[in-house]
């Protein structure tokens, strides 16, 4: 926010304050028998769902020595224990968040968003489906909405006292509109935005982002060899497109005309295996890439 608003001396202040955060973090904190973080110092061997998502999130793993995909597999291996809700917190010495012995979809929302942010859109969707897909029409609780908690056997978590319509429970429609949609701001209100969907298992999402400059609209499908994306960039803002790749011979087209696109190198936080057309004029835009198969 301070860079944002061009203010530079409070800008490197914050950041040299978060370089030495995350050091004390991971030197203090960062327990190598589990390969996670501890809830803290006092407990030490004790790891919690929401500190390490935190943790992979906000970018203070890896703690040197190790990676995230390392510590994500670690927090399947601890958490994921029962065949109704895979993402409950099991006993000590591994919870979901200190002292519960409940799933949390509050608290499994940043797990979620670490996953996606960390290019992990398989066990972002199996959270989803392990998760809230208990809440589903096939429930007989079913509410239309999200619960508050979820007990280990994949009910209502605090029995007739839980809620059944809570908004903090509701992470996936973020994180889908995010992730597997893809959208997301770059600049203040989505003045510069990206559009960089990860399909994981998923055969196409479509969907509508309000801004406001006006709506955002995007709608991709899986190809044959590629992905077809369909994208309306409102007047006033500009858009970059991010889309994965595989394979040889990789074609790219923006409304039928081939077009180059950018690396991952070439893409401020770009991801590896996709390519990026950015700077895209208001209007519509069909952008198709197709590869041939290794």
């Amino acid at each position: 926010m301070a860079s944002a608003l061009g203010q530079a001396d409070a800008a490197a202040a914050y950041t040299a304050a978060a370089a030495q955060l995350r050091t004390a973090i991971n030197t203090t904190l960062f327990n190598a028998s589990t390969g996670l973080y501890d809830v803290s110092t006092a407990q030490p061997g004790v790891a919690d769902q929401q500190g390490n998502a935190y943790a992979v999130l906000y970018g203070v793993a890896p703690a040197p020595g190790t990676s995230v995909a390392a510590l994500l597999q670690n927090l399947t291996a601890a958490l994921y224990r029962t065949p109704t809700a895979p993402n409950a917190t099991g006993p000590v010495p591994v919870q979901q968040s200190s002292g519960s012995t409940q799933v949390g979809p509050y608290t499994s929302a940043y797990e979620l968003f670490a996953r996606f942010e960390n290019g992990d859109a398989a066990g972002a969707l199996a959270l989803i489906r392990n998760e809230w897909g208990l809440m589903r029409r096939t429930s007989p609780y079913y509410s239309g909405a999200t619960w508050e908690y979820v007990g280990l056997d994949g009910t209502p978590g605090l029995g007739v006292g839980t809620s059944l319509a809570h908004g903090w429970a509701s992470g996936p429609t973020s994180a889908l509109s995010q992730y597997a949609l893809g959208v997301r701001p770059v600049g203040p209100g989505y003045r510069t935005f990206l559009a960089e969907p990860q399909p994981g298992d998923l055969r196409w999402a479509a969907g509508t982002v309000p801004t406001p400059y006006g709506p955002i609209a995007v709608s991709w499908q899986r190809a044959s060899r590629g992905l077809r994306l369909e994208l309306w960039v409102p007047e006033g803002t500009r858009g970059t497109v991010g889309v994965p790749v595989s394979g040889t011979n990789v074609a790219l087209t923006d409304n039928g005309r081939t077009v180059p696109g950018v690396s991952a190198s070439q893409q401020p936080n770009g991801r590896a295996g996709y390519l990026y057309l950015q700077g895209l004029r208001p209007g519509a835009h069909l952008i198709q890439v197709t590869a041939t198969a290794q």
